[in-house]
């Protein structure tokens, strides 16, 4: 049995979101391009914004809790609408080696497919 599911990320979660995309940023800094510092002063409808202008997937648990999340975005170019971007990826430690990482990666690469 699954310990997860995995479902686009909507509004009605954007405050959890926003505290998963912060913690992923203060924990490894490196791997991302955005920085900490910066998006901590970022208000809700920042993030909000990141939520209508890309694909951003969460993998909650069994009690609904958002642990990790993927974001993805394409091309508004025609020639390179066949592109995608995936500009964030990040499980929560006490969430890897579940699946839930794969999970994530499928709901991005099908979105992306079909859109």
């Amino acid at each position: 049995m699954k310990k997860f599911t995995v479902r686009r990320i909507t509004e009605s979660v954007l405050s959890d979101f926003r505290e998963l995309r912060l913690e992923a940023l203060r924990l490894y800094p490196n791997a991302f391009g955005a920085s900490y510092d910066e998006c901590t002063l970022e208000p809700l409808p920042f993030f909000a914004e990141q939520l209508r202008n890309s694909y951003i997937f969460g993998g909650f648990d069994l009690h609904n809790t958002l642990q990790g999340m993927i974001g993805v975005s394409r091309s508004s170019l025609p020639k390179l609408s066949h592109v995608a971007n995936i500009w964030v990826m990040y499980v929560r430690p006490e969430m890897r080696g579940t699946g839930l990482s794969s999970g994530l990666m499928e709901a991005a690469l099908e979105a992306t497919s079909s859109a």
